[in-house]
């Protein structure tokens, strides 16, 4: 089933493979070559040590070079008295962030680095840096944001994330519009669920609602609708703006590329706003530009990809907005239809707990279930037709990791399916995990469709 709809902001591939150790013998080694060129510091100026060290972490060429530099920082006798921290907030930030981008730079596969990301030096960074985080900056705490995001990706950083978060929420009177997009975009790519934080940072968008540039309006947007967060203090905004100057409605969208006005599209119908000003003008936008989606650019996988999240707007718009009679271009949506069946047909895959749930739904209950239907508008796991019932076997991406709470394309999709005439019983694979045997497997089956078939 396609989840191209949480995945708006680039997300790297997830590709196997290990990370072999650099420098085979002991003078080859990060740290040595570091100590080898690097001065020892001079004075007791605790100023000028943090400067110099940041230089260094600049100018590491690589993610390997700027972990060493700090660890050698880590391990190295303090003039004076100890500090309460043994690198400084602008240290922590510029190293994390470093990292990532020197990662990026190498283009590092997922599963590198998660290894870099376990290795003990970088634990050991990592618990300096914590302590650092409520004397961050603002700038500071996005950056370290982002830097996480893109080491650990929804797979590590838990504890981390949660401290990082309690550290925002207490300077988010200082964040701008960039520094609470990036925020709110690296726990979303996460699926991190920060309840408190988004509630404060919908807040103070509203403050800086003026200054906020296309990418950085998108990347909120898409973040709340990940995580199922409400955003309505925004949305009020936007719209005021929109009734206050009419005549600069048409203007409002122009800077934003056919994606980005995908993605918020796509963000407005997780979130249920298609009935404000602002959303209208929105699609008004889209249809307008119906003829430039078939440009070749638009049909490579990222342009693929947020057709899907338009297909998913049009079909909300169909099915729950009819009264608003906001059309959409025939060409335009017929390209829309062919993307979401491609998407479809491509993301086709039958797990374990799939095949052992189809096989017991059959013994159970004596009928013959769809596996994969695609007669709906989204492909469903099994299927009743004649019945329209469904089963949804509900893996970890359906659910941020740290609250299981539904995901935002979940929730969008099992109320398309519902107002699409389907009833749909989800099954959480940590429920299914839990139970033993197939007489207890079985017995939950019938429970859940009692008195549905």
């Amino acid at each position: 089933m396609p989840q191209t709809c949480c995945r708006a902001l680039a997300v790297p591939s997830d590709i196997e493979t290990s990370l072999e150790n650099k420098g085979s013998t002991p003078q080859d080694t990060p740290v040595e070559r570091v100590a080898s060129k690097e001065k020892e510091w001079t004075g007791p100026n605790q100023y000028r040590e943090e400067r110099r060290l940041n230089r260094a972490i600049v100018e590491a060429p690589d993610a390997e070079y700027v972990l060493a530099t700090i660890i050698e920082a880590l391990n190295k006798p303090h003039w004076g008295k100890p500090r309460k921290i043994p690198l400084s907030p602008l240290n922590c930030a510029t190293g994390l962030h470093r990292i990532a981008k020197r990662m990026d730079e190498a283009s590092m596969w997922k599963s590198e680095k998660l290894t870099f990301a376990r290795r003990q030096e970088m634990k050991a960074f990592l618990r300096a840096a914590v302590k650092a985080f409520p004397e961050c900056s603002a700038q500071g705490l996005a950056n370290i944001a982002w830097a996480l995001s893109k080491i650990g990706s929804s797979a590590l950083f838990e504890e981390e994330m949660d401290h990082l978060a309690d550290a925002a929420l207490d300077k988010l009177s200082e964040f701008n519009a960039q520094n609470l997009a990036n925020t709110a975009g690296a726990f979303a790519s996460m699926l991190h669920a920060a309840p408190a934080l988004f509630d404060a940072i919908a807040q103070r968008a509203v403050e800086v609602a003026g200054s906020f540039r296309p990418l950085e309006l998108v990347q909120i947007l898409w973040a709340f609708a990940c995580l199922n967060h409400p955003l309505d203090p925004l949305f009020d905004s936007l719209d005021v703006q929109l009734v206050e100057n009419p005549d600069a409605a048409a203007a409002t969208f122009r800077g934003f590329s056919q994606q980005q006005l995908a993605s918020m599209a796509w963000s407005c119908a997780v979130l249920q706003q298609q009935e404000r000003p602002w959303f209208i003008s929105l699609w008004k936008c889209v249809n307008s530009r119906a003829t430039t989606w078939t440009s070749e650019a638009d049909r490579k996988p990222k342009g693929v990809q947020h057709m899907c999240q338009l297909y998913q707007a049009n079909l909300a718009l169909k099915l729950e907005c009819a009264d608003l009679a906001l059309t959409t271009e025939k060409e335009l949506e017929i390209m829309l239809e062919e993307a979401w069946e491609k998407e479809k047909a491509a993301n086709k895959l039958s797990s374990g707990d799939h095949r052992e749930v189809d096989r017991l739904l059959v013994s159970t209950t004596g009928r013959a279930w769809v596996s994969e239907y695609e007669g709906a508008p989204y492909s469903l796991d099994l299927a009743l037709v004649d019945a329209r019932v469904a089963i949804e076997i509900d893996g970890p991406t359906h659910f941020s990791r740290n609250t299981g709470i539904l995901l935002g394309h979940t929730v969008l999709k099992r109320r398309l399916l519902r107002s699409a005439g389907w009833t749909v019983f989800p099954i959480p694979f940590q429920e299914w995990e839990e139970l033993r045997g197939e007489q207890e497997r079985a017995l939950f089956l019938r429970t859940l469709l009692e008195g549905s078939i």
